[in-house]
């Protein structure tokens, strides 16, 4: 049986990272999807803080805190 994701193909029950990729490319997607969510709100969290959560701003809140996240993010393409 094979299955695959968008980072790991797993046959016979041993992952395995997809054609093209590496090992280090698939750990580097590892931040699951709920993470990265929780990481983004918290981060928009407190950039609405320090604007004293003046209405009107959430979205730019939340895309301002998934930009400072990806800057962040180590970089393994090399």
């Amino acid at each position: 049986m094979t299955k695959t994701s968008s980072n790991l193909k797993v046959t016979g029950g041993e992952p395995r990272p997809a054609e093209g990729q590496t090992a280090a490319s698939v750990l580097a997607g590892a931040f699951s999807d709920f993470e990265h969510h929780a990481a983004v709100a918290e981060a928009a969290y407190y950039l609405a803080l320090a604007r004293g959560f003046a209405p009107g701003q959430e979205l730019d809140d939340w895309l301002a805190a998934e930009k400072a996240l990806e800057d962040e993010r180590p970089r393994l393409d090399h």
